[in-house]
């Protein structure tokens, strides 16, 4: 399931979230970080497609519309993607990915303290599955 082949769902979802007159954070997050996915795709070849966040991005993009509510959770999935690219790959972090996780982890919105399936993924079991697989360790 490779990034590249859903330019299209994701630049009609970009397209949706420009129409926005007052977006919320998340909103705004998730259109900076679907840019990166567009212009970008080769660079997330790091990314598990396995990973359940991945598939359940790809199968919510095509059904996602501008709510807050659609947004909230397809953001959720963005974020752990770029997760584990941080973790997997850096060095080829851009400014916008690392924006979208400082927001993750520091709007109040999701905290360690407080697990859900999206926190405990992004905080725990990413970074120990990378490990793992011999990737970065998640405190460097």
């Amino acid at each position: 399931m490779p990034f590249h082949k859903h330019r299209a769902t994701l630049e009609s979802l970009r397209n949706m979230l420009d129409e926005i007159r007052n977006p919320t954070p998340e909103q705004k997050m998730l259109r900076t970080g679907l840019a990166c996915l567009i212009e970008n795709p080769r660079s997330y070849a790091c990314v598990n497609t396995n990973n359940p966040f991945v598939k359940e991005f790809f199968a919510a993009v095509p059904e996602a519309d501008n709510s807050h509510e659609s947004c909230f959770s397809v953001f959720e999935c963005l974020a752990i993607i770029f997760r584990e690219k941080a973790l997997r790959d850096p060095q080829s972090m851009l400014k916008e990915e690392k924006a979208v996780l400082e927001y993750f982890e520091n709007s109040g919105n999701w905290s360690q303290e407080e697990p859900t399936i999206a926190t405990t993924w992004y905080w725990d079991r990413l970074p120990l599955q990378v490990l793992r697989e011999g990737g970065s360790p998640p405190w460097h």
